[in-house]
């Protein structure tokens, strides 16, 4: 399973989701944090290409859980609680 997170810097909702996923992700799952600035990806070509498939650029943040090549769940614009975060996890372990 992974995490993956788009976020901008100095933003509140952002910071949130960080650190909600950061405090409780298991660590045999993988977590990806991607900065955004403006309309500018940066970190790299691949992260691009992973925002472009996963179309993020309107809303931040943007936090993704999938497994196996699946989306198993995707908040826009607000940090997903522990709970809801947990409920996940518990879908695939």
């Amino acid at each position: 399973m992974t995490i993956i997170q788009f976020g901008r810097p100095l933003c509140s909702a952002c910071q949130e989701a960080h650190d909600t996923i950061t405090s409780i992700y298991p660590p045999h799952f993988a977590f990806r944090y991607h900065t955004v600035t403006g309309d500018v990806l940066q970190d790299g070509p691949a992260a691009l290409a992973e925002a472009d498939y996963y179309d993020v650029f309107d809303i931040l943040p943007v936090v993704i859980i999938e497994h196996g090549g699946e989306v198993l769940r995707r908040w826009e614009g607000e940090a997903p609680g522990v709970e809801e975060i947990h409920r996940q996890l518990s879908r695939i372990t």
